[in-house]
């Protein structure tokens, strides 16, 4: 009984630890995800300090 209960344990943990690097790697792609542009989205007045 140990034996088979140690058999299904590790088939649970197999499984948890596919579904976290599932996710890790779908979360990885999404945040290295490009633009077909590559323009910034927030443009700023290039100033200089002292400057009115």
């Amino acid at each position: 009984m140990d034996i088979l209960l140690s058999i299904i344990g590790s088939a649970v943990l197999a499984a948890l630890l596919a579904a976290a690097y599932t996710a890790g790697l779908c979360a990885g792609k999404a945040a290295a995800h490009l633009d077909e542009d590559d323009e910034p989205k927030i443009y700023m007045d290039h100033t200089h300090g002292g400057e009115d």
